[in-house]
């Protein structure tokens, strides 16, 4: 195709007439014969930061040094098999972000073609996708310390999706069912005496068995409709129920003594 395209222009106007059809392009461009360049667009030579440009070497050293060697390489390549090639690199005086590609064209009768570079300044993409690769980066940090935090609970956690289907556990659920949070995800595993299906607020205390011990739950779940998620979790009232059973027995048995004390006893609150 580029070979018709120069093939159209045998003429003494040859240079007028390229640059006045290629500056209908929308890239900046540059035509190199024989390691000379006979044709360059006005916006190639300010991507780079070029006044003039006379050879494909100075195309390369307006890059940074390991975008100028990776050009370098590429060119011969393109030389040596035709392959067409297609890079990011950047100017290194106007620092714009470049997508440089390159391609051969053949002149009918000509043996030496040209070496063609069409240049696209995406330095808007680029920025666009540095500041998305940053928010993606601090989302992924922030995730890995909640799910930490969660994780470092001694209580199950989980969410549920409106379907009832989990979408996440924590590690304590996982060991309360005896399994690994993958394989409690896939089987959608519930723990014991957790809420019913379509139930909205969930509120419900019971007595289970984790690791041989006797436990006594309270587990709540409620509904996050603006995120279409259920949040729920567990409170071992184990302990607080053992410590109210002694706390009735205490007063069960200090009502007893006195009951049984022969002088009379009163008492009195402090104030």
């Amino acid at each position: 195709m580029l070979g018709q395209l120069f093939s159209l222009f045998k003429t003494d106007q040859t240079d007028q007439r390229i640059n006045a059809f290629f500056s209908c392009v929308p890239l900046a461009y540059c035509g190199f014969q024989d390691g000379e360049a006979p044709i360059w667009s006005t916006d190639f030579t300010g991507l780079f930061g070029l006044e003039t440009i006379r050879r494909v070497e100075d195309v390369q050293e307006a890059l940074t040094p390991g975008d100028a060697a990776a050009l370098e390489g590429y060119i011969l390549q393109l030389k040596e098999t035709g392959e067409q090639f297609s890079i990011s690199c950047t100017a290194e005086k106007t620092g714009c972000a470049i997508l440089l590609s390159g391609r051969l064209g053949v002149i009918d009768g000509q043996k030496n073609p040209y070496l063609i570079l069409w240049a696209q300044d995406i330095s808007d993409q680029t920025d666009a996708q540095e500041n998305l690769k940053t928010e993606l980066r601090t989302a992924e940090i922030q995730v890995s310390l909640l799910n930490t935090l969660l994780n470092d609970l001694p209580m199950p956690v989980w969410i549920r999706g409106t379907d009832d289907t989990l979408s996440y556990c924590n590690e304590t659920y996982a060991e309360w069912v005896q399994s690994d949070m993958q394989s409690v995800l896939d089987g959608n595993i519930a723990l014991p005496l957790t809420r019913q299906k379509d139930a909205l607020q969930f509120e419900n205390r019971g007595r289970i068995i984790i690791d041989g011990k006797r436990k006594i739950i309270d587990i709540v779940e409620h509904p996050s409709p603006e995120h279409g998620i259920k949040t729920g979790f567990v409170v071992d009232g184990t302990e607080e129920d053992h410590l109210r059973t002694e706390l009735t027995r205490l007063n069960r048995a200090t009502q007893e003594l006195l009951g049984n004390l022969s002088p009379a006893i009163a008492v009195f609150a402090a104030d």
